[in-house]
């Protein structure tokens, strides 16, 4: 995002230049600040991400450039994806962002399905040498929510195509049906020499 040293920088314009802008400036900045504010020992050591969930990561740094070490799985970033949305919702607008002005330079979004107005409304894009091009994207048709997590491609285009495709996809040939109530029992089950021949299983914890 092209953030000037020795600058004071709002963190908001940070989160912007991250999300929308994909840059590596402000992921190392934002990074270095946590670090200093959590962990002010010289041996810092980079946290593992398991606290949410994700037990196939391991991060070496900030901004995902390539490193042995540093690796996840496409389950793991479903996961990751599935957090962000609801537990910082506050946040989540900034993903569906077309594009973001800082330092008088304009760059737009890289996720290609928010062009394609079909739903999406985030996340966010990455690409190395080794997984090729991804994009980890999720939206909304009729209330429904979809996490998507593509990996692999070999270009920009063939991600905006295969992501697209894999998208359409999702919402033809699955859906979501409500199987039991919160607290409902599913069955009456026959009780043995009790004061009842049937009882209601589950039951509710409060009712006994």
């Amino acid at each position: 995002m092209f953030v000037e040293l020795h600058n004071q920088i709002k963190v908001e314009d940070l989160l912007q230049g991250i999300v929308v802008q994909s840059g590596n400036d402000a992921c190392v900045v934002v990074a270095e600040a946590w670090q200093a504010a959590w962990n002010p020992s010289p041996n810092r050591r980079t946290p593992r991400p398991s606290g949410c969930g994700l037990t196939h990561s391991h991060f070496m740094n900030s901004d995902g450039w390539p490193d042995p070490q540093h690796y996840s799985t496409a389950h793991d970033l479903a996961i990751l994806a599935h957090h962000l949305i609801n537990e910082f919702p506050e946040y989540y607008h900034y993903f569906s962002e077309i594009d973001y002005t800082y330092h008088g330079i304009k760059q737009g979004n890289r996720n290609p399905l928010l062009y394609k107005n079909v739903g999406v409304d985030g996340l966010k894009t990455g690409h190395a040498e080794g997984p090729g091009y991804g994009l980890v994207a999720s939206g909304q048709r009729e209330g429904r929510r979809i996490i998507m997590v593509v990996q692999g491609t070999d270009s920009k285009q063939s991600r905006s195509d295969e992501t697209l495709r894999l998208w359409e996809w999702a919402f033809r040939n699955f859906d979501n049906y409500k199987i039991v109530k919160a607290n409902a029992p599913l069955v009456d089950a026959p009780v043995w020499l009790g004061a009842r021949r049937r009882c209601p299983w589950p039951r509710n914890r409060m009712s006994w």
